[in-house]
């Protein structure tokens, strides 16, 4: 059985919107950090804030999962077209602004020099900032050469857009993992390290 253009890519796209699962463990514990947060408790408004922080990172990474299927699943038919598809569009740069900022919240937490340093995980953090930025400079690559997105006029430029694109979810979905994983292990002390007086 011979395939048409579209089945080829749809079968080859198929491997880019499977890797949103890479999505669901950092979800996974954005929902245990809210649970286990619930035990930070003081006088201030923060521990209110800190625990609903996690809680609306868990339900947003889903969101970002289910749309990116959507986009990702649809983007080679005509549903393709529908606004709900587009979503993706916003709810992707949003996570990546979410992520900045949990990037710069455990930069801050490394240079604080009242918490002890054998408890912090900076290698860590390097890892998981090598993989977030080799995964930018692929998208930036990508974007670069294949301007045209999914719509490139020759099978072979679809099909290197196609690679480059799942190669972007695998490396920068790990490094988001990683970042998550970091919070998972520290959030009591990089609270304390934020709204307490441990500054």
């Amino acid at each position: 059985m011979q395939l048409s253009k579209n089945s080829k890519e749809s079968i080859i796209n198929l491997n880019t919107y499977t890797t949103n699962l890479l999505l669901l463990p950092s979800m996974i514990i954005s929902f245990i950090i809210y649970y286990r947060s619930l035990s930070i408790v003081d006088d201030s408004k923060y521990s209110s804030l800190y625990h609903n922080f996690w809680l609306i990172c868990g339900i947003y990474i889903f969101i970002v999962v289910v749309m990116s299927t959507i986009y990702h699943s649809t983007m080679y038919s005509d549903i393709g077209k529908l606004i709900v598809s587009k979503i993706d569009l916003i709810t992707a740069p949003i996570f990546g602004l979410i992520l900045l900022f949990l990037v710069f919240i455990y930069s801050k937490f490394l240079l604080n020099k009242c918490l002890s340093v054998d408890k912090k995980y900076p290698v860590l953090f390097i890892v998981s900032i090598f993989y977030l930025l080799s995964g930018i400079s692929l998208y930036a690559v990508k974007k670069y050469y294949y301007p045209d997105g999914w719509s490139q006029k020759t099978q072979l430029k679809k099909f290197i857009y196609l690679e480059l694109h799942t190669m972007f979810h695998y490396i920068t979905y790990t490094g988001v993992l990683l970042i998550f994983i970091l919070f998972l292990y520290e959030y009591e002390m990089i609270y304390s390290s934020i709204f307490n007086k441990c500054k």
